[in-house]
Formats: structure tokens, C-alpha cells, sequence
């Protein structure tokens, strides 16, 4: 099992996304969605362990394989996590078979529409079912087939997608369907939104592209590197030429793999046209090139003729962050959007500072505590000591200290000397006492590139 401590969630939190911790059986209902040749094993039971949700990637891997990928993962954490199949993929029909002969505990159907008795045969090897919508129909439709959770994905996503904006379905499934918890997708990049889509009804949220950049990825490090190069308006869709060959819309960072993929459609269809190949044939070659594609660029790093998939928010991350760091961000975030929405409730001017104030100094977090007195005391310290400092909580009317704590901000280069300067007071660092000198059990450093993080 990972040694690492998990994620908390904070009491207001708790009270927003209780529906996708109870379904999810998390503390922290933020799931990393399924990427394949991403979500592997260590990734997976590491978002388990840090008390989020990681569900494997079947893509269109041999059975055996998922098998051996879904044992693996249950060796490294005894959490919960989910298995994500493809309902257009060959493997599909074994996927299932091997999913629900291993009782997994949650099962994802994505890039279709599953039938029925699929659903309900995954719901009768004891599985919670979530399916995907991105239309108002698809989603009563999956209801109807008995899922139990939907995750909601728009166009903003990477991968395969669909093609309503994230404004509409908001209003066209959010706000009309409270039988199943209801998780948010595609484009999410800061947890300020996670806690906004919370406020509005949501049980969680599934994040990718956030973090295909985590230090502990697996994905090739000229993968990970284009996504921090990227600007958001360069993760484009797919176009469908013909209705005689239906895709599935993808979204990808454009490189040479999207201008063969768009040959590759005019080459099936002149097949098709000419009785060379029948259409489900022809689909099945459309998900082959695309799981190689995607292979040999973030298994292989071939970043100009694989494919680059990626969501929007690709243009929000910046740099790579170890993975616990992301999710207490996203946490930190979330909670901050909430008390800035309290706080307006109450007709109290929030200004739309960062959610976290180091953004403006490029800081590093010190401590943090609860109680006022240490602020005080902290403050009269530093003044004298030349350290360049911000409370975060007190300089912003985004945080009351006596609702949560303030955070001690400094810049990277004075970390040190800050640490040493606290080291023998009675402080809490991060909730650890640090009275004795020890060193902090987690280090949560912040050293903010670009605009924030990415989903």
C-alpha cells in the first residue's frame, strides 16, 4: 500500500459533494479520468490512496491484460477505483466479461451508448454503473437503463467527446435530473470551478489533462512537456466528413497525427463507397489508429505522430506538481470558492483575487493555522527579519481565519530561512506540530507557472 497521507476534505465541502463521496466511497469524490496508456495501476491505486478515485483505462487492451492490470491495482491499494470500457472498442464484450468476473466495484461505460442488458449485467455482478452523456436524452436514456451515476463531459474535454458546450448541459441536465449523483467533466482546471459545480448540484468532478503532469505519470516526459507548452485554443476537435462514416469527435493538440487521421477518414470512406469495407469495419479502423496514435505519443513520445489528446484546459497547466500536491490544491481551491460565495451571500465585497495568494509571489507554504494569536506572533517575527511574506486569509477577504486557516506565503528562495526562524515555535505546520524542530511530514510547495493548474 502508498505510504502517502491522504487528502482531506473540509467541513463545508462535506456538506456540498456527500452524494459523490457516499457513491464513490471516497473522502475526496474527484476522479482521474480514464486515459489510455495513462491510467495504469500506480496511477490509479495512488488516486485511490490519497482518498481520491482512479479508474483504470481498458482502451482496447487483450483481456488478459485488464485482468492482470485490475489484480495489480487491488495488490497496491484496498481502496476503491473503476474500470472504464469502450463500448466501440473490439475488446469491448471481453471487457466486460473480465469486469464483471473480477466484481469490480464501479464499472464506466464510455465512447457509446451500452445496451440494457449490459448495463444490468454489470449491476448484477454487484457493480455501481456510470455511464457518460453529453446530450439531455442520452443522459434520461442511461437513467433509464439503470445507471447509477452520470459523469457529464462536453466539448471542452480530451479524447473523445461530445459536442455540447459546458453552459448548456449545465441547464440541460444538471439543473433537470436529481435521481443519480452527477459528476462534471471536461475543461476543469482549477478547483474554483469544482466548488462552483458543487454549489450548482454536482457530486464530484473528473479531471484528465490536470493530471497527465503529475510526477508520478507514467506518460513520456515529451508528453507531458507539449501539454505545458500548449495554449488552450490548440486542443482542437476532430471533424466527421461524412455521415457515412460516424466517428466520434476527438480532442487533441494539433500535430501531424490530426492531419492523418482526417487522410485516414477520405481513404475509408472511398472503401466504403466502392464496397471495400463495411461501415463497423471501418469504425473499428478509426478507434485502432487512434489507440495506436495515442500510444506511441505518450508511451513512445512521439509527439508529432501520435496523437496529443488533451482537453482545453491544457493551456492552464503549467508545470509538473507531485500528485497529492494537485488534489490539496484542487481541495484548497474548492473550499475557498465556496467561502468567497458565503461571504457574498452576507453582501461582503470578495475580490476576484487568485485562489491562492502565492500565485503573486511565486510563494511557498510555510504553515498554516487557525488561531488569530498566531498570526500576530508569526507577523512580529518575520517583520523583523527582511523574509519578504504573505497570510493568506488576511491580506484577501477571501478567507476568514476564524472560519480557516490562514496560510504563512513566502518566496521559494526564503523557505529555508523561514523554516528556520519557526522551527522552535509552537505552531502547527500544515496541521503537524513542528514544536520539536522536526521537518514537515508533507511539503506542500507552490511555485505557480502560468495561470493554475489544468484538467
Amino acid at each position: 500500500m502508498n505510504p502517502q497521507r491522504p487528502v482531506r476534505s473540509t467541513p463545508r465541502l462535506d456538506r456540498l459533494w456527500r452524494a459523490g463521496q457516499a457513491f464513490l466511497g471516497v473522502d475526496v469524490p474527484i476522479m482521474c479520468g480514464a486515459m489510455t496508456w495513462i491510467s495504469e495501476p500506480k496511477l490509479v491505486s495512488l488516486m485511490s490512496e490519497l482518498a481520491a478515485f482512479g479508474v483504470l483505462a481498458a482502451g482496447n487492451m487483450p483481456p488478459a491484460q485488464l485482468a492482470a492490470q485490475i489484480d495489480e491495482t487491488r495488490r497496491l491499494t484496498d481502496r476503491p477505483f473503476g474500470a472504464n470500457i469502450i463500448v466501440i472498442a473490439p475488446n469491448y464484450q471481453a471487457h466486460l466479461d473480465v469486469v464483471c468476473e473480477k466484481r469490480l466495484g464501479h464499472i464506466f461505460f464510455a465512447g457509446s451508448i451500452p445496451r440494457q442488458s449490459e448495463v444490468r449485467r454489470a449491476k448484477e455482478s454487484g457493480a455501481k454503473v456510470v455511464c457518460f452523456a453529453s446530450t439531455d436524452s442520452i443522459a434520461r436514456r442511461m437513467i433509464d437503463y439503470g445507471a447509477d451515476a452520470l459523469v457529464l463531459e462536453w466539448s471542452e474535454a480530451g479524447g473523445h467527446i461530445g459536442h455540447v458546450s459546458t453552459t448548456v448541459l449545465l441547464q440541460e441536465i444538471l439543473f433537470r435530473f436529481d435521481t443519480v449523483p452527477i459528476f462534471i467533466a471536461g475543461g476543469i482546471a482549477d478547483g474554483r470551478m469544482i466548488g462552483h459545480l458543487c454549489l450548482m448540484g454536482a457530486a464530484g468532478a473528473q479531471l484528465g489533462t490536470r493530471f497527465v503532469v503529475a510526477e508520478e505519470c507514467g506518460a513520456h516526459a515529451r508528453f507531458k512537456d507539449a501539454f505545458m507548452k500548449a495554449r488552450s485554443r490548440e486542443a482542437v476537435s476532430t471533424p466527421q466528413y461524412s455521415s457515412k462514416l460516424p466517428v466520434v469527435a476527438v480532442r487533441a493538440l494539433h500535430n501531424r497525427a490530426m492531419e492523418d487521421f482526417g487522410r485516414l477518414q477520405l481513404e475509408l470512406l472511398e472503401k466504403i463507397q466502392c464496397g471495400r469495407i463495411t461501415r463497423p469495419a471501418a469504425q473499428y479502423e478509426v478507434e485502432h489508429f487512434w489507440v495506436g496514435s495515442l500510444r506511441r505519443a505518450a508511451v513512445d513520445g512521439e509527439i508529432e505522430t501520435g496523437s496529443l489528446m488533451a482537453g482545453q484546459s491544457v493551456g492552464l497547466v503549467g508545470r509538473t506538481q507531485p500528485l497529492r500536491e494537485i488534489l490539496q490544491q484542487l481541495v484548497d481551491e474548492a473550499d475557498l470558492a465556496v467561502v468567497a460565495a458565503e461571504q457574498r451571500l452576507q453582501g461582503r465585497r470578495v475580490p476576484n483575487a487568485p485562489a491562492r495568494a502565492e500565485r503573486l509571489i511565486d510563494g511557498v507554504e510555510i504553515l498554516s493555522t487557525y488561531n488569530v494569536g498566531d498570526i500576530a506572533f508569526v507577523r512580529s517575527l518575520l517583520e523583523g527579519s527582511g523574509i519578504p511574506f504573505l497570510f493568506h486569509g488576511e491580506n484577501f477577504a477571501v478567507v476568514d481565519p476564524l472560519i480557516q486557516p490562514a496560510r504563512l506565503l513566502v518566496p521559494p528562495e526564503y523557505a529555508e530561512r523561514a523554516r528556520e526562524l519557526l522551527r522552535d515555535v509552537d505552531i502547527h505546520f500544515m496541521g503537524i506540530n513542528i514544536g520539536d524542530g522536526a521537518p514537515p511530514a508533507d511539503e506542500d510547495e507552490d511555485e505557480e507557472k502560468g495561470g493554475g493548474g489544468g484538467a
